[in-house]
């Protein structure tokens, strides 16, 4: 049973050392064809598409701003010419950005909120007293919780929910599979869950240093 634990523990470090691997070729990767775009947009300032192509490279790489600049540049260059696509892509960056600078200030009220004894509803971001079971403004239940404040922080969070699914799913994979392998002893039980345990949760807090590509 130690080789399968031990078979079970080198997968799992394996998988994540290919999945960072992943991640960092990808942002190579992404990083060459945004300085090819680059360099064809000196040699043929006017064309419209490589603006679209590197607004759509920025855009998969989280930098919202500079596809935001590259589309209305594409905009620019395409004078007459068709731009519907252009500009749907427009709007939808705008709207990307409207919402993470929302979040951006319910954050910044919650922090404030802390800082005078208020407790901030998560849902309409309105301060109210600690002693207070619902929030004032929308009549949703406040999350007093520590615990529950910050789960609900990553929730909300699109990659940090992925990784805690990821976390969770690391965990109960060999837990279920335990669970029914009647023909194992309850020591060694024992010890697989007890080791999915501690590995899930060092690759959940782990994907908090990780990198965001």
């Amino acid at each position: 049973m130690p080789i399968l634990i031990a078979i079970y523990l080198v997968g799992l470090i394996a998988w994540w050392s290919i999945r960072k691997f992943l991640n960092q070729r990808e942002a190579q990767r992404r990083q060459d064809a945004e300085s090819a775009l680059q360099r064809r947009i000196s040699q043929d300032p006017g064309n419209m598409a490589v603006y679209e192509g590197l607004g759509d490279s920025y855009r998969s790489g989280g930098r919202l701003n500079d596809a935001l600049g590259a589309y209305q540049k594409a905009l620019e260059v395409a004078g007459d010419r068709p731009s519907a696509g252009v500009q749907y892509k427009i709007r939808q960056i705008q709207m990307d950005i409207d919402a993470s600078g929302r979040k951006m200030t319910r954050s910044s009220g919650r922090g404030a909120g802390r800082a005078k004894d208020l407790i901030n509803c998560v849902f309409c971001g309105a301060g109210n007293p600690l002693t207070s079971r619902r929030c004032e403004e929308c009549g949703k239940e406040l999350l007093h919780d520590t615990f529950l404040s910050a789960l609900e922080t990553i929730w909300t969070d699109k990659i940090q929910r992925k990784k805690m699914l990821e976390a969770i799913a690391i965990i109960s994979i060999p837990v279920l599979c335990i669970a029914f392998a009647a023909n194992l002893s309850l020591e060694v039980k024992g010890v697989l869950i007890i080791s999915a345990v501690v590995v899930g949760g060092w690759v959940f807090l782990h994907s908090f240093s990780g990198d965001r590509h």
